[in-house]
């Protein structure tokens, strides 16, 4: 079913937005994909944040890139698979590997 999947994808017009695909994981090596949430808004004792309920697109963007960038391992400057970063991202992985522990997420 995997397989399946993932030829799928690649046939022009199974996905409704192209676009899609380039926020899947896989496409940028390295790097971890942010947290998924669906309802109920509570479940288990986990709250989805309230900033992917305000509608604010820009701020959900940048919540979901600062989950990623806390998520994914840091890599050795120049080692294999380096994630590249623009200058935003490059500033949120800073704040979040300075903090205590590392910034490794959940």
């Amino acid at each position: 079913m995997v397989v399946i999947d993932t030829v799928v994808r690649l046939v022009p017009g199974v996905l409704g937005d192209p676009e899609s695909l380039s926020e899947e994981s896989h496409n940028d090596p390295g790097r971890l994909e942010y947290p998924q949430y669906t309802r109920p808004r509570v479940f288990r004792g986990m709250a989805v944040p309230d900033i992917l309920l305000g509608g604010n697109h820009p701020a959900i963007a940048r919540w979901r890139r600062e989950q990623s960038l806390a998520r994914s391992p840091a890599r050795p400057e120049g080692g294999p698979e380096k994630t590249t970063l623009n200058a935003e991202e490059g500033e949120c992985h800073e704040e979040q590997t300075d903090r205590p522990g590392g910034g490794g997420g959940a």
